[in-house]
């Protein structure tokens, strides 16, 4: 079990903000592709929720639809073609955005990451929402809501683990951002919000909902989906 994973303290936030400002560029998937595995690398977790399955020789046994996958090493690779146009179906960033080997279905084109399938974590403690604890999750041919960025989203996802009484759920890229991060339109640093407020967003004007960021310095503010959208936001 992992607990509290994205609680990292005020240094570890600031190196996150130099590190990825957001929004991502289209042609810097990888940076995504890292706070995924740095978001791996706070826990130690290798059990599979039950959407997915292993077999004690190490090759993937099904997947919710049913396919088998397999493990696809460097040798493998090359036989797939466009690979640099495959997307994983976790976290939807590039194949191509790391040179690991992956998991994946040649027949169908259905591929996982190595880190989205066998390093993400479980069980979660998030700050989006303390008072449950949330479970890995993996959706393929239907789409959930994220209660974050109010996005649909078909991929790996968190939901409260009491999901009969709470539907509190959370996409994976969601999941990854830093409580404290840096815009490309505004000069200041943004800390991520919890509470609702009746202000409205500077990149889409409509009122801001569960998550947020906001400016302590001033009264710019975004939501997290303009946040991590390339183009929805003027410089301010």
């Amino acid at each position: 079990m992992c607990e509290n994973a994205t609680e990292v303290d005020d240094e570890e936030d600031a190196n996150h903000s130099k590190s990825v400002q957001f929004p991502v560029r289209n042609d810097e998937h990888h940076m995504y592709y890292r706070l995924i595995q740095d978001f791996a690398k706070t826990c130690s977790s290798t059990s599979t929720d039950n959407h997915i399955s292993t077999t004690e020789d190490g090759i993937i046994s099904h997947c919710t639809r049913g396919y088998l996958l397999g493990l696809i090493d460097e040798h493998m690779r090359k036989d797939i073609r466009k690979l640099n146009e495959l997307l994983c179906d976790g976290c939807f960033q590039p194949l191509s955005a790391t040179a690991d080997s992956f998991y994946g279905c040649v027949n169908c084109k259905l591929f996982l990451h190595k880190v989205c399938f066998t390093e993400l974590p479980r069980i979660i403690e998030h700050p989006s929402h303390p008072q449950h604890k949330l479970v890995r999750r993996l959706q393929i041919d239907e789409t959930i809501t994220c209660n974050i960025c109010n996005s649909e989203w078909d991929g790996i996802f968190y939901q409260c683990e009491r999901s009969s009484s709470c539907s509190f759920i959370i996409d994976i890229m969601c999941t990854l951002l830093p409580r404290t991060l840096k815009h490309e339109s505004h000069k200041h640093s943004l800390t991520q919000q919890l509470d609702n407020s009746e202000e409205t967003c500077y990149g889409c004007s409509l009122e801001l909902e569960f998550g947020h960021f906001r400016c302590s310095k001033c009264r710019f503010r975004l939501h997290a989906g303009c946040a991590i959208s390339p183009g929805t936001v003027k410089h301010r």
